[in-house]
């Protein structure tokens, strides 16, 4: 083989595996699987600081707007944490329904979210 062709061998080799890394590591960060309330309160100290994606059901009366902050309650499995989140309330945000909330865990019963997701209500209830 002529040294160009070796040259080019090993750097498409190099790329090939350099961008195979990006891939895997990328998709790694955006699958963040869903923890339940009870699973983050049974656990506080593993889960403080780390981005996570958490599911429940937004408590009644526990709903409080102001000032560019909205502050809720959300329960699971007979645990609760208190979700503070600033931004626009997310549409078809109601007491009673079930979110997914993304950010991380602040305190052993305080949940920092950057964002909100609610589920769509099924027609067919």
């Amino acid at each position: 083989m002529p040294v160009n062709r070796k040259v080019l061998t090993v750097t498409s080799i190099v790329l090939i595996i350099a961008f195979t890394s990006i891939i895997l590591y990328s998709a790694s960060t955006f699958t963040n699987p869903y923890y339940t309330v009870s699973e983050v309160t049974a656990d506080p100290a593993g889960f403080t600081g780390r981005r996570i994606q958490m599911i429940g059901q937004v408590v009644n009366g526990s709903i409080w707007i102001g000032s560019g902050t909205l502050q809720f309650k959300i329960a699971e499995g007979g645990s609760e944490l208190i979700v503070i989140y600033s931004g626009s309330m997310p549409q078809n945000f109601q007491e009673g329904i079930s979110v997914v909330t993304v950010g991380n865990l602040v305190s052993e019963n305080t949940f920092q979210a950057t964002q909100i997701l609610t589920k769509c209500p099924s027609k067919y209830q």
